[in-house]
């Protein structure tokens, strides 16, 4: 969805790697509402989201990770204001997870030229 997207906050090639992306420009209250009008059980959308990347501190909330809400990136993402330490922090992960938007680099590139 746009907030892993924006944030980078997702495994390349594992949950980013698919050939359609039906949920790619929800964000994370999109989803949940999404989720509210098809009748899911309120587990689904009502838990604490974690990624359980890191193998030290398993059950890492996302926002923890992030050191911003999700409420905060979906009203980035929105275009409502929010607060400039919050925008930076988005800002600085959408720029270190540039690389998880982009093809594989292969032989026949010539970025290097």
């Amino acid at each position: 969805h746009a907030a892993e997207n924006i944030t980078g906050f997702f495994t390349k090639f594992g949950d980013g790697g698919a050939d359609i992306l039906p949920l790619y420009r929800l964000n994370k209250r999109q989803g949940k509402q999404l989720l509210k009008e098809l009748g899911a059980d309120p587990a689904l959308y009502e838990k604490i989201p974690t990624a359980d990347l890191e193998e030290d501190k398993p059950g890492l909330a996302d926002e923890v990770a992030l050191g911003v809400t999700y409420n905060e990136i979906d009203d980035y993402l929105e275009g409502k204001t929010i607060s400039p330490e919050a925008q930076a922090t988005i800002e600085n992960w959408w720029y270190k997870g540039q690389h998880k938007r982009h093809l594989p680099i292969t032989v026949f590139d010539d970025f290097w030229e």
